[in-house]
């Protein structure tokens, strides 16, 4: 095999240019996909379905990365000392503080950079890395980023806690839409917590719940050590819920997007409740379409709970798992939905918010009453290990934003903020912009703009892996959504033998990832299929602790999901680039014309000749 990477500016138009042509690697990786191929047992495909599917032998997802040395500085930067940030005697707390408070990416040249005389524009330190090798399985040995170097930062791996904040993948994450705490439900702790509770809740809703919610007196009342349960009671005869209301510009309902909505429950010592819901409702505005996504679930006293009802041929898959806690009587239950879920085609709608609903259900009496802890709504098909958000959102030691800020390295789907400034040390919080040269928004339009993020597109999971679409199938034929994957391609549609992959890399996407440290390095990647069909887990997803709702392993044909992605995948080909392809110079001081604002996509072309 014989493969070439080709990069093109205005691509599909008729200004289309190349700017760039080279050869890539085949790596070991390529030969080992093509022998699992030729080479599976009989046994092994008679065994599991759709084994012989295609898809699970090609090219499945494309990365981006740098050199080692990027990750430890420019918008990664993180002081090593975590002191050095905690006293406001230090050089760096207005930085590191100011960073946490705003959420605002900034981005600083160190030695041996030209900052200085592109004070509209950054251009990183000029670095392709570690020279690629067939023996490679990562772009780059090693990707840990600076937080990850400071003490007190450890994520969970399987069972083992591990040095770092998440764990290296030898290519940029995808922290920010992805983010190390997947709990999108806010004030966790208690509902009586939110704002303006009873009267005027901000993020929790009730109907006919009012103020029957009261932490109990004991801080070991719930499952675990530690935890203090929530007492929930309804005051009419009907049904009742409590619910959370995730806002429309965050847009979590998407068919490259699972969720699971789960949450731990025990009887009280009187008038439990007998029966309840849990829903993850979608709710779009124009047009006026609801879809419930829920599970009945049948409790009565002196009885193991059991999943009575799902509603309709909507897709969700229920669970309940008993919990070996602190405390007996405790259970988890959860609904799992895969993408949008089945149904009409006037529920495919990915605008719109998104309700987890916990529903009583009428039991004769306007008192009936659940214990409950750990609620969770998170974009992975099965649940994780409970993470608390105490707040409207996860703080910094949550496992919230403000980290996943100097994690990296792509949009979020609302947009991120950035600024190129003078200095790192002695950044002021109330400086007013004093230190700042330029400062936007990436991309500038998100709303409208297409880039792996986006609500409308959702291609790229936590760790940086875009999917491939197979376009003869006519899964997609825009590879700003994507990579899309053709023998036939309008390049050069006479060739035989060849595969072509094709991807476009938004400008708010390269903006962005340039604050980071650039753009120096592509590999295409292939499915693991030993390490997919184990559950293995390589990248360092959440351990449920008590197996609650634990993922199911993956079957074939595998499909791809944004936030927690359960596919493992093989590195195929790699590329390392001797320039910056996120590069742009410009020391304009007009506005309009500034460096960092003058971004246009680019498209990557690899072709890879079979014969």
């Amino acid at each position: 095999m014989k493969g070439t990477v080709e990069i093109y500016s205005n691509y599909g138009s008729p200004e289309q240019e190349i700017v760039h042509k080279e050869s890539n690697l085949i790596v070991d990786g390529a030969g080992e996909a093509i022998c699992s191929m030729l080479t599976t047992p009989s046994s092994v495909v008679s065994g599991v379905s759709k084994m012989t599917d295609a898809s699970n032998f090609t090219v499945q997802a494309i990365s981006f990365g740098k050199a080692s040395k990027a990750y430890k500085i420019h918008a990664h930067y993180y002081p090593f000392n975590f002191k050095d940030h905690l006293t406001s005697d230090s050089e760096y707390h207005g930085y590191v503080n100011l960073v946490k408070k705003d959420h605002v990416i900034r981005a600083k040249s160190f030695v041996n950079e030209n900052a200085a005389s592109t004070l509209y524009s950054f251009d990183p330190v000029r670095d392709p890395g570690v020279t690629p090798k067939p023996s490679d399985t990562k772009l780059e040995p090693d990707s840990n980023t600076a937080l990850d170097a400071v003490s007190g930062q450890y994520y969970q791996s399987g069972p083992n806690l591990v040095q770092g904040r998440s764990c290296a993948v030898g290519h940029n994450l995808n922290k920010l839409a992805s983010p190390v705490n997947p709990n999108l439900i806010s004030y966790t702790r208690s509902p009586a917590d939110d704002p303006g509770w009873p009267s005027s809740p901000v993020h929790w809703k009730y109907n006919v719940l009012n103020n029957a919610v009261a932490p109990l007196s004991s801080i070991h009342s719930g499952p675990f050590y530690g935890t203090s349960a929530i007492l929930l009671q309804k005051n009419i005869v009907g049904a009742g819920n409590v619910r959370q209301e995730f806002p429309n510009n965050q847009v979590y309902m998407h068919p490259n997007v699972d969720h699971t909505f789960s949450m731990y429950l025990k009887h009280p010592p009187s008038n439990a409740v007998s029966a309840f819901e849990l829903n993850l409702f979608k709710e779009t505005a124009t047009p006026a379409v609801s879809k419930s996504h829920k599970a009945l679930f049948i409790w009565e006293e002196g009885e193991e709970p059991r999943i009575e009802s799902v509603s309709g041929a909507n897709g969700v898959v229920p669970f309940i798992t008993q919990v070996d806690g602190i405390n007996p009587g405790w259970y988890r239950f959860g609904v799992m939905l895969s993408g949008i879920g089945e149904g009409p085609p006037a529920f495919a709608s990915v605008s719109g918010s998104l309700r987890a609903n916990l529903v009583l259900k009428a039991t004769g009496t306007n008192n009936a009453q659940l214990f409950t802890w750990g609620w969770q709504v998170e974009e992975r098909f099965g649940a994780s290990k409970f993470h608390e958000v105490s707040g409207s959102s996860p703080s910094f030691e949550e496992g919230g934003l403000a980290g996943n800020s100097f994690l990296g390295c792509w949009p979020e789907a609302s947009g991120t903020e950035f600024a190129i400034v003078s200095s790192i040390e002695n950044l002021n919080i109330d400086a007013d912009g004093q230190a700042v040269f330029v400062s936007g928004i990436y991309p500038h339009h998100p709303d409208v703009d297409y880039f792996f993020n986006s609500s409308s597109v959702r291609s790229m999971d936590q760790n940086g892996f875009v999917r491939a679409y197979n376009a003869n199938l006519g899964e997609i034929s825009n590879p700003t959504s994507g990579v899309i994957v053709s023998s036939f391609h309008g390049l050069d549609a006479s060739c035989r033998g060849e595969v072509v992959y094709v991807c476009t890399i938004s400008s708010g996407d390269l903006g962005l990832a340039n604050m980071y440290g650039g753009l120096f390095k592509a590999g295409l990647w292939t499915i693991d299929l030993e390490k997919t069909l184990s559950g293995e887990n390589p990248y360092g997803y959440e351990y449920t602790g008590d197996l609650s709702g634990a993922a199911p392993v993956c079957q074939p044909p595998f499909r791809f999901s944004a936030g927690s992605n359960r596919i493992v995948y093989k590195l195929f080909a790699e590329k390392n680039f001797t320039k910056n392809l996120a590069k742009i110079k410009d020391d304009s001081a007009d506005t309009p014309k500034y460096g960092c604002f003058q971004y246009d996509p680019l498209t990557i072309v690899w072709r890879i000749k079979f014969i």
